[in-house]
């Protein structure tokens, strides 16, 4: 059926049905994103992307002309930005959620995102592709591709599916891991620096696909699916 549907943990039977949405959940992208104000859910299809007000309910006027079949969705911390990586040059948006306007990547990254986060501080946005540049960086405010890596050994998965391939560390807020499709797995990642360091090659750990780590930094985990 043609539909999200939203529910609250204290009272997860009651609240109301679906929200009506232009798609179907099978071309559903790789992307939802949450934030504490909006709800965005992206098709894969030309233009969509859909984004809610969590308060009221109502669509958010978004303006998707020149986007492609979407790939990947991310919020700011601090919910104020909206990155969404698609399949038409130069494949980021990044939207203001005070009136959603918007800027597009000034430097195309690679294509098939397959993941887009932003620094603690929200205004850097990585970007991990499947084609080459294989790891991009904008600021979040301009546009302006700050950092590229071609090197084949930060190749992103190349997995169908809404696994989470990039995520903060949190033992340090400027540190992002990375899933890769190569023998060392992943890739850790100081927004900070730009500074790429990979993982020490783990027999049988390839092609990363999913990264989970635990919100307890005394457990200090990191899952890898592969």
């Amino acid at each position: 059926n043609s539909g999200v549907a939203v529910h609250k943990f204290s009272n997860p039977v009651a609240l109301g049905g679906a929200v009506g949405m232009a798609g179907s959940l099978q071309n559903l992208g790789r992307g939802i994103a949450v934030s504490a104000a909006h709800i965005a859910a992206g098709f894969a299809l030309e233009g969509g992307l859909q984004v809610w007000d969590i308060a009221s309910g109502y669509l958010m006027p978004i303006v998707t002309t020149g986007i492609g079949n979407i790939t990947q969705l991310a919020f700011s911390d601090d919910g104020s930005r909206l990155a969404v990586t698609h399949e038409t040059s130069p494949y980021l948006r990044i939207y203001k959620t005070d009136d959603w306007s918007y800027i597009n990547a000034a430097t195309a990254s690679g294509t098939g995102a397959r993941g887009v986060i932003f620094s603690k501080n929200g205004l850097k946005v990585l970007v991990g592709c499947q084609a080459n540049p294989y790891l991009c960086v904008y600021d979040a405010v301009t546009g302006a591709r700050e950092y590229t890596n071609t090197s084949a050994e930060f190749q992103s998965v190349t997995v169908n599916g809404h696994s989470p391939s990039v995520v903060r560390s949190p033992l340090n807020d400027d540190i992002v891991l990375i899933a890769m499709n190569s023998t060392n797995g992943v890739c850790q990642f100081d927004m900070s620096t730009n500074t790429p360091t990979l993982f020490s090659a783990t027999p049988g750990l390839d092609s990363v696909n999913m990264l989970v780590v635990d919100k307890d930094p005394a457990e200090d985990a990191l899952y890898a699916f592969h």
